[in-house]
């Protein structure tokens, strides 16, 4: 998984937020799409998807340990950061409302945000740090969401070749199912 990407979706305010290894993912989707389904009516409808709140979390906190402290998402491919790759898809994407981006380097991430903040200015960008671990970033970044969030995309700065096109299936599937996550090797 660490060459591919993985996005998961969890409704907010519906399901208590709990940070699961990828790997348990898969055995719990029954349990989440049960509560969803106890909870909300499901109608596949995209004019129902638009009145819902959308939420994007990004994930920018590490601290490139691994690479010799290189920072991953200023790592640049064809001239454009994976932090600008990133952002280009959710800013791109039909519904997404707002962009927490996750960061102990605010300054960096708000400098290269700024474009893409002007060029969307529907987009809401909310800057929080990070925290120890990936499920510590997560749940800072999910905290930070706006109260009148429903669906939460949670996405990692490294991961850069996710695209619009994706992330709009994958809320439209979470919109139905309650939860959806992609991953490509």
């Amino acid at each position: 998984l660490a060459d591919g990407y993985c996005l998961t979706f969890i409704l907010s305010g519906r399901l208590l937020f709990n940070i699961y290894p990828w790997r348990t993912a898969l055995n719990i989707h029954k349990e989440i799409k049960r509560k969803i389904h106890s909870n909300i009516k499901l109608l596949p409808s995209i004019i129902m998807i638009k009145n819902m709140y959308v939420s994007a979390v990004i994930l920018g906190a590490g601290s490139g340990t691994r690479m010799g402290k290189v920072l991953k998402p200023f790592i640049k491919l064809g001239g454009v950061t994976l932090f600008e790759m990133v952002l280009d898809s959710f800013c791109s994407s039909n519904y997404i409302d707002e962009i927490v981006v996750v960061s102990n380097f605010e300054d960096k991430f708000r400098e290269k945000a700024k474009p893409f903040s002007e060029k969307y200015p529907k987009i809401k960008f909310i800057y929080t740090k990070g925290g120890k671990s990936r499920a510590d970033s997560s749940f800072e970044g999910v905290k930070a969401t706006s109260r009148k969030t429903d669906i939460v995309a949670v996405h990692d700065c490294a991961r850069p070749f996710i695209t619009a096109e994706n992330i709009n299936k994958l809320i439209e599937e979470c919109f139905v199912t309650g939860a959806s996550c992609a991953c490509t090797p």
